[in-house]
């Protein structure tokens, strides 16, 4: 029993370890991601891009099911309608957001319809919010518009640091919390 404490604390410590990310994303290439841990001794360059496509699998003859199904929709339904979950998932996204310490980020981003009009009336209400979105410390964010052609140009780049357990644990509180329960036992159901 106390080598399965050993390995237990093990594991924990080796998630104590911060996770560094870092990203660039430029026009029309493809985005470069690596994961740095332990301190930068171990790097591994994350592939992007499409996968490629795999081969349909015949489809298999379903067997009838005696309950009647749920819809996702109606499952979703009955998840937003607990009492408190959407103040909870909210929380969740705001412990989730402490987690990531962002060390530099650097985005601009170009947006246009390709019709100046309508391109007009996306950065009424595109501009606005990108003015009053917070920039955290170490961020540098540029939103613009492109009146004369149809784009969607993002370039960027930045590193993040993550400490796994931390975002375990926040995770785990959010799974393991009463309202989190009441919603998974409401979605199984498939009613509020």
């Amino acid at each position: 029993m106390l080598w399965l404490a050993g390995i237990a604390a093990g594991v924990l410590l080796l998630l104590a370890v911060p996770v560094d990310v870092a990203f660039a994303v430029r026009r029309r290439e493809r985005a470069r991601v690596t994961v740095a841990w332990l301190w930068g001794r171990m790097r591994l360059p994350v592939p992007t891009g499409p996968a490629k496509p795999k081969a349909p699998k015949p489809k298999k003859k379903r067997k009838e099911r005696r309950r009647p199904r749920v819809s996702g929709g109606r499952r979703a339904l009955a998840v937003l309608r607990t009492p408190d979950f959407p103040r909870r998932a909210l929380r969740l996204v705001g412990d989730l957001r402490r987690c990531v310490r962002i060390r530099r980020l650097e985005l601009a981003l170009r947006l246009g319809t390709g019709d100046p009009a309508d391109t007009g009336r996306l950065w009424g209400l595109v501009g606005p919010a990108a003015a009053l979105v917070p920039v955290p410390p170490g961020a540098h964010v540029e939103v613009s518009p492109a009146f004369e052609e149809a784009v969607f140009d993002l370039d960027g780049r930045g590193e993040v640091r993550v400490v796994p357990a931390a975002v375990l644990a926040v995770v785990a509180g959010f799974l393991l919390s009463p309202t989190a329960l009441r919603a998974g036992w409401a979605a199984a159901r498939g009613a509020p």
